[in-house]
């Protein structure tokens, strides 16, 4: 049986060794410090219970004041099919090809963003939201 490469190495001289492995000293290890506690920050997201009518009071209150920035959303598909989530926001005009949409969409409880991932627009259906993550805070849509 072989050892893997990581676990054994040959030296010049043919004996087998161990890895080597610089010792981290000085800014090497500052530097890992501040990296592990910036990763280890980040991946503390606050969690939030809120009510469908709250969620979607959120989601109107960034599309007018957000910028543009991105959002993270899960939902029930409106066909049934299963869940669906997307990286989405909204004032992308770039992608824009005229025209209007047939039908109101706030009457079909949609609103209208732009998919990051898949690059074109898509009609979020409000009524199956599950969770919402604007600005680094996560929100549970509660069921009703």
């Amino acid at each position: 049986m072989v050892a893997p490469l990581a676990v054994l190495l040959k030296s010049n001289n043919g004996t087998m060794t161990e890895p080597y492995q610089p010792e981290m000293t000085g800014t090497t290890r500052v530097q890992s410090t501040r990296r592990f506690k910036t990763m280890a920050k980040a991946s503390k997201t606050a969690t939030q219970k809120i009510s469908r009518t709250e969620a979607i009071a959120k989601l109107k209150e960034h599309r007018s004041s957000g910028g543009g920035r991105i959002f993270s959303v899960t939902f029930e598909k409106r066909d049934g099919s299963g869940e669906g989530s997307m990286n989405a926001r909204f004032s992308v005009k770039s992608k824009l090809k005229g025209g209007k949409l047939p039908y109101n969409a706030e009457e079909q409880a949609l609103m209208t963003v732009f998919d990051v991932g898949e690059q074109g627009y898509r009609s979020l259906n409000l009524l199956g939201l599950k969770t919402l993550k604007i600005d680094g805070v996560e929100y549970t849509v509660k069921a009703s």
